[in-house]
């Protein structure tokens, strides 16, 4: 999952680069998809124990597509939000939507098809 996500988002930066901006004055862009991929990672990984936490259910892979998505653009607000310190920035809400979407994708590709989940 971390290397899928930290290509998105290397991909995502690479095509549009006045959208999605990696690296500042403290860490080169290297750093900061390595920090960006990480956290997001850490983030998505927390999904299901707190909904067990929770005792939520969630029934069908359509509302879970949901959850991780939500959880993946609000995640990439807020590492881009604290820009200063994870290097990662984005230009608007919209992208955090879009590349969200796409990650999402991309990390249901991974656990099914890659990983074998069902």
């Amino acid at each position: 999952m971390l290397i899928a996500n930290g290509l998105i988002i290397y991909l995502a930066a690479y095509f549009y680069p006045g959208s999605v901006v990696l690296g500042n004055a403290s860490l080169s862009s290297m750093a900061a998809l390595t920090v960006t991929a990480i956290l997001l990672t850490l983030i998505i990984s927390q999904v299901e124990p707190l909904l067990k936490l929770a005792k939520v259910r969630l029934k069908g892979d359509f509302a879970m597509a949901i959850v991780y998505g939500l959880v993946n653009i609000i995640g990439l607000w807020i590492i881009a939000r604290t820009a200063i310190y994870t290097g990662f920035g984005i230009s608007t809400v919209s992208v955090a939507v879009i590349l969200g979407v796409v990650l999402n994708l991309a990390q249901y590709f991974v656990w099914k098809l890659v990983m074998g989940k069902k």
